[in-house]
């Protein structure tokens, strides 16, 4: 009864079932989630200011590190001094959003329990500063025409800009290692209520894989029945046994691959047979089109007004023939 069901009523049959089980660990486990949700919030709502500064703070920076490039980009020795103070403005701009989140978390944190991310944040304010002041260096020597210096100083800003990169994304890493260490010691307290959540899930999980295994089953060995069908008919052989009382797409499949490989052997029969009659005399016969559709039903007609054509030309080509041996020279061979 299952191999006749749809497809698609099989996966939504599955997918009902894992539903339901995952619904019954739910309602069985919600006191134990709604007291960890109320504990992880807790320690989310700590750590999210910190998070959101750090990530801003990234942002800016990398802000700050575009327009350096694409300022230094537009560089050329036609620039006016009125080009260079936009420059030095843009630039020094985009220093200023980048450093003043890295100012704000400084005055917030506390050192006795962010001692680790103040040192970091710190670095990170170094290295804005000298990686600003580098740039600046590089305007100078641009506007003065000091281009000897503008390689070397480029050089050096990016590598601080590397640096930069390097220590910012540090400051997430930070945050995020505090607040997965609060929050191993929340955890650690639902490890009893979680091992019954645990066992339950792995219940769940065996019987969906059951269930999934069956349901794979009964598709993929129909498909490689299926393949093996094709390459057969591929290399020519017809004599195919895939025919199925499966009601599922699969089956309506094999059963259409079978109908379309008796129609090619068909077609072929009726090729064969048509050669034959030719070679008996024949020369009337032909074959039924009307018991083809589409594509067949063109195909054999072709090969019928192929078959009119050629024996046309095989009459003219005797009665010209029949016409020398009586002696009749006078017509022209088309």
């Amino acid at each position: 009864m299952f191999k006749n069901i749809k497809l698609k009523n099989k996966f939504l049959i599955m997918i009902l079932t894992t539903v339901l089980l995952v619904g019954f660990i739910g309602m069985f486990s919600t006191d134990g989630l709604h007291q960890s949700k109320k504990a992880i919030k807790f320690e989310l709502s700590i750590n999210k200011t910190n998070v959101e500064k750090s990530m801003n703070s990234i942002k800016n920076i990398i802000q700050l590190r575009f327009i350096t490039f694409k300022v230094n980009k537009n560089l050329n020795p036609n620039y006016t001094p009125a080009q260079y103070e936009e420059a030095r403005k843009t630039v020094n701009d985009a220093y200023i959003n980048a450093r003043k989140p890295l100012e704000i978390a400084l005055e917030n944190l506390d050192p006795k329990t962010s001692s680790d991310l103040l040192v970091i944040i710190e670095d990170c304010v170094n290295k804005v500063d000298n990686f600003y002041n580098e740039f600046m260096l590089l305007l100078n020597y641009h506007e003065q025409g000091k281009y000897e210096y503008v390689t070397q100083t480029d050089q050096r800003a990016a590598k601080l800009g590397d640096e930069l990169f390097e220590v910012a994304y540090n400051i997430p890493n930070v945050n995020f290692s505090r607040m997965v260490s609060n929050l191993d010691v929340t955890l650690n307290a639902m490890t009893t209520r979680a091992l019954t959540l645990i066992i339950l899930t792995i219940i769940c999980i065996l019987f969906s894989l059951i269930f999934g295994i069956n349901l794979s089953n009964t598709i993929r060995k129909p498909i490689e029945k299926l393949k093996d069908a094709a390459y057969r008919v591929l290399k020519g052989d017809l004599d195919l046994d895939i025919r199925t009382n499966n009601r599922d797409e699969i089956g309506e499949l094999s059963n259409s691959i079978a109908n379309m490989s008796d129609t090619i052997q068909y077609i072929i029969d009726d090729i064969n047979n048509l050669s034959e009659k030719l070679e008996e005399g024949n020369t009337s016969y032909r074959i039924n089109i009307d018991k083809y559709d589409g594509a067949f039903k063109n195909a054999t007609e072709a090969i019928n007004i192929a078959t009119n054509d050629l024996v046309k030309d095989n009459l003219y080509v005797a009665n010209i023939i029949k016409e020398i041996e009586q002696g009749i020279f006078n017509n022209e061979i088309k």
